[in-house]
């Protein structure tokens, strides 16, 4: 590293302790220069940094807002890697600066933070939560995530990549690295760096704090149903606080502060809790008022992104029509059909014949949505929809797939799974309210889509890439229609496009919108491919797949000959798989015929209850089995191992074909 490396401190009426620091970073072996940002000091501390500091920057009052002044002492900066120190924090030793600096000499480290001890003035309790914080690391490695932003270390092209958010009420520095992690960056931490560091905060500052801590921890970690809830997120952890106070204070001789520990610990459970779920309502509430917003701006605008006006034209009236015939032929109970899927985000693609005939590329998925009570009207309307059904597909060519109808209540049960996601994301209402179905979602639209469904994606892309191989050998599976004459090109395409959204999904970054999947692929490569482990050299071929898959659902131009790469797919197909399952699982990869054996459950939220249970049972009943078990764990398996036959050139006989699409289009 060439030049001094720049220390930003930020300051507020820090008196005395700020001399102290101010003297600790003089002391410093490492040549370095010292910003100083400044927020309206009126004790001193500005005065006494402008006696030292290279360079002074005053926050007026009240304009202090953290992420912002964080962008400006990195704007303010020079060289590639900037220390953060708070003007409260004093260096322990002359090499507290180089041993801080020295936890980023891995490349792939995109931030470090030091250890920070506790004052001797520091309350017990106080004091301990110091300690376990930081101490050695081994107890905050075992955590979700840990920094501290007081004493730490910043590579400036990452932060030139992605700055700090300017909208965070609290814990912007835990944000900026937690998105760095999931970019595929390392975070580094230096116990030898070490900083005198501590609060004696009241009940009513430690409630204050926790209440921020909370309100940011559900804004930024997005954390899954089971890890919500009161048991889990409140009560277990004050239990195991208060257990680890009395052991900790009593070995101590603190009697005192191991029986002030169950009220205290309660104080900051509830400060923590009230945080989260504010922030939940808040974060969803806004979410899904953006979902509401996109979906009336969704009227009146093209339904295929690469059609032509008169497709578009074209298919928006059939659409109303069928609306027009359910409503009639249902006694007026249709609310209205919420197109989902790429047509109803406004990027649905169309194909074209010899002739430039267009015809629609897609499936066009419509969920029915009936008016309060008339759910059974509807459904009996539908029972007669075949004829809609027919000759939708001979003027498209393209499944006219009707869901099974529900009403306003329906909507807001639906589970935040990857269809309702991307429902939620973008669609268009036919024939009712366009907010009919985004006023209704009972789930955050924002919310990630986890690995299983990633899984279930690639589950139902491989098993249309079965068939596709099967047809290409003309074999066609006989319970499936492929009579579809780009049957096998599509099937292929979307298994592409959906290597690289598992990868995606797995990685945290996944994109609904197609203009946005390249930019999010190419950005997180190094999350990507970290993913990949030994088989990270493939993310090009991973990437020119997917680029692929785009590239057809934007435009698949003229229906052409079958593709001829379909077993080098498959392929690609089983290392994604097993890559995201062992990402899921926390599980090594065992082989395609070992995982077939396996028995744990993937699917846990098929298995959770026991009406989940008792279906499970009776599906298995009608199939001959006696198994608590959802079918679809059996697809999940069998399909590796057929995949991978596939991979190798041998295509997996007829018979065990038929048995595995027929139970796939029973449980996809």
């Amino acid at each position: 590293m060439t030049g001094p490396v720049w220390i930003a401190m930020r300051a507020r009426n820090d008196m005395p302790l700020v001399e102290r620091t101010l003297a600790g970073i003089a002391a410093q072996k490492m040549p370095h220069r010292l910003l100083v940002l400044d927020n309206g000091s009126k004790d001193g501390t500005r005065e006494a940094a402008l006696r030292v500091a290279d360079r002074v920057i005053d926050i007026p009052e009240g304009a202090y807002i953290p992420g912002r002044v964080l962008n400006l002492a990195m704007a303010e900066t020079e060289g590639e890697l900037v220390v953060f120190l708070n003007s409260d924090c004093e260096p322990l030793d002359p090499d507290w600066l180089g041993k801080l600096v020295a936890a980023m000499g891995d490349p792939d480290v995109a931030a470090a933070f030091g250890r920070q001890d506790p004052r001797p003035d520091c309350a017990p309790l106080m004091a301990k939560d110091t300690v376990m914080t930081f101490g050695d690391g081994k107890r905050q490695a075992t955590w979700l995530h840990c920094f501290s932003m007081a004493s730490s270390c910043l590579r400036r092209s990452v932060w030139e990549a992605m700055p700090f958010s300017e909208t965070l009420r609290y814990s912007e520095d835990i944000d900026w690295t937690w998105r760095a992690r999931k970019a595929g960056w390392s975070i580094g931490y230096a116990p030898d760096s070490a900083v005198l560091h501590s609060h004696n905060y009241s009940l009513n500052q430690l409630r204050k704090r926790q209440y921020g801590e909370g309100y940011a921890e559900a804004e930024i970690f997005k954390l899954p149903a089971g890890r919500r809830g009161f048991l889990r997120y409140s009560v277990l952890p004050w239990g195991r606080l208060v257990l680890s106070d009395a052991a900790w204070c009593l070995a101590r001789g603190r009697v005192g502060a191991a029986l002030a520990s169950p009220a205290t610990r309660w104080v900051m459970a509830a400060g923590r809790r009230a945080g989260f779920e504010e922030a939940s309502r808040t974060v969803a509430s806004r979410h899904r008022d953006e979902a509401i917003e996109r979906a009336r701006l969704a009227v009146g605008q093209s339904l295929a992104a690469g059609g032509s006006a008169t497709f578009n034209t074209r298919l928006a009236s059939a659409l109303a029509g069928i609306a027009v015939q359910l409503d009639s032929s249902s006694g007026g109970a249709l609310a209205g059909l919420v197109l989902c899927g790429g047509y109803g985000r406004g990027e649905g693609s169309v194909v074209r014949s010899p002739e430039g005939k267009e015809f629609a590329w897609n499936d066009v998925d419509l969920l029915p949505v009936a008016k309060p009570g008339r759910v059974a009207a509807l459904k009996e309307a539908l029972s007669t929809s075949q004829a809609l059904e027919e000759a939708f597909r001979a003027e498209f060519r393209a499944d006219l797939d009707l869901g099974r109808p529900i009403d306003e209540e329906g909507i807001r049960a639906l589970p935040p799974v990857l269809l309702w996601l991307e429902t939620a994301r973008g669609h268009r209402v036919i024939g009712g309210e366009p907010e009919l179905f985004a006023r209704n979602i009972g789930f955050d639209p924002a919310t990630r889509p986890g690995a299983i469904e990633a899984e279930k994606l690639l589950l139902n892309r491989g098993s249309g890439l079965l068939m596709a191989l099967a047809k290409a050998a003309a074999r066609p599976v006989n319970s499936y229609d492929c009579s579809d004459p780009d049957f096998t090109r599509r099937n292929a395409a979307k298994c592409q496009l959906a290597l690289g959204d598992a990868l995606l999904m797995a990685a945290g970054c996944y994109e609904t919108a197609v203009a946005a999947k390249e930019a999010a692929f190419r950005g997180a490569e190094r999350a990507i491919r970290k993913l990949l482990g030994d088989e990270a050299d493939r993310y090009p071929e991973m990437a020119a797949a997917y680029a692929a898959g785009i590239a057809f659902k934007r435009d698949p131009g003229i229906m052409g000959s079958d593709p001829s790469n379909l077993s080098s797919l498959a392929g690609l197909w089983l290392l994604v798989f097993a890559t995201v399952e062992s990402a899921r699982s926390g599980r090594p990869w065992p082989g395609a015929e070992a995982f077939n054996q396996t028995n744990y459950i993937l699917e846990r939220v098929e298995h959770r209850g026991p009406r989940a249970l008792a279906r499970n049972l009776l599906h298995n009943a009608r199939r001959g089995s006696l198994s608590l078990r959802y079918p679809r764990e059996l697809l999940f398996r069998e399909a590796t191992v057929l995949l991978e036959m596939a991979a190798r050139g041998k295509l997996p006989e007829g018979a065990r074909m038929e048995d595995f699409i027929g139970l796939w289009k029973r449980y996809n």
